[in-house]
Formats: structure tokens, C-alpha cells, sequence
């Protein structure tokens, strides 16, 4: 089980974060906290004291949690040697939710380029710099959430495969646990 300390100083790193309300529970409850966004208007939305920074602990129960922190770096990781820098190393958690897919990275028919994500370094350089980023024993987790296709017009969002090939994880020396499922 997980009591208030098993995120206690762990280290989540959020590719394409979106918004920072899952950022700040997760910091809310130990971890340090680093969100990875392109997009400028977030930046601008989240620039307000007490966006980022020490987050209080929360209380679980009977207990209360350690504080946590969070952290938001804008561009792109890991293209951008100075949003690298600032991410570091040694997480213990990567997430990306809806924002690695197959139809942002390498969609299976022309769309509109606005649509795509450009990750500014090839698939093999995306995945090592994954794994240079974990600890040992650290986890990289892909999750898409994803309309039926449609039949008539290709919907780069509900195209929601993993956009890499499976033996770039091998070769980067990641364990793969689940694929596509």
C-alpha cells in the first residue's frame, strides 16, 4: 500500500503537461514535480506566485504529507539544451498523457502539420533521453485517452499508439512491461 510518504521526495517529470492540477496533487503529496510544456499560453497562465515552488502537504487521513515542490520549464525537452539542464536526471516517474501518440508524432495519413507534435530530435534520441532521465528502476509511462477513429476523416488524436517502435525501448536499455495496451 501507499501511505502519505511513498511519494516523499520522489521525482516526476510530466512531458506535455497540459494544466498543473495533477502536478500540484502529486506535489501535494511529497514529490518533486517538474512539468515539460511547449505550449506559450501555458506559461503565461501559470506564471502567478504560488503557481510553482514549495507545495504545502495535504492531509491523508490522520496524517499529513510532506511538502512537495513543483517546477514548470517551457520548450522543448529534450531538444532544448537549457529546459534539459533545468529538468536534470534521476526521476523516478516520466508521464505523458495524450500528448505522445502516433498520430501527433507519425500519423498514418497527411494531416494538418499544426496537428503534429515536432519533438525537435529523432524517435532513438527521444526514448534515450528517457532513459537517461530515469534512475534505476524508474518508469516511463505513456497513457492516451482516445476517441473511436473515425472512418471517413483520420483524427490524429485517436490515433493513440505509442509513436515509437518497441525495440527503441530495448536498445535504450528500458524494460518494457506493457506495449500499446
Amino acid at each position: 500500500g501507499c501511505d502519505v510518504s511513498c511519494f516523499e521526495k520522489k521525482r516526476v517529470l510530466d512531458f506535455g503537461y497540459g494544466g498543473i492540477g495533477h502536478l500540484r496533487l502529486l506535489a501535494s503529496i511529497g514529490a518533486r514535480v517538474t512539468g515539460v510544456e511547449v505550449d506559450p499560453v501555458l506559461k503565461e497562465l501559470y506564471s502567478q506566485p504560488g503557481d510553482t515552488g514549495e507545495i504545502k502537504g495535504v492531509g491523508m487521513g490522520n496524517q499529513v504529507a510532506p511538502d512537495g515542490s513543483l517546477t514548470l520549464l517551457h520548450g522543448r525537452w529534450p531538444a532544448d539544451e537549457a529546459v534539459r539542464d533545468a529538468a536534470g536526471a534521476e526521476y523516478d516517474l516520466i508521464i505523458s498523457k495524450n500528448t505522445l501518440k502516433r498520430g501527433y508524432i507519425h500519423p498514418a495519413k497527411d494531416v494538418d502539420k499544426r496537428m503534429l507534435i515536432d519533438l525537435g530530435v529523432d524517435d532513438a534520441g527521444f526514448v534515450g533521453a528517457v532513459a537517461a532521465s530515469l534512475r534505476p528502476g524508474g518508469l516511463f509511462v505513456i497513457y492516451n485517452i482516445c476517441p473511436k477513429q473515425s472512418e471517413e476523416k483520420y483524427i490524429p488524436w485517436a490515433d493513440g499508439q505509442c509513436p515509437f517502435d518497441r525495440s527503441l525501448f530495448d536498445g535504450a536499455g528500458l524494460e518494457v512491461i506493457e506495449f500499446d495496451r
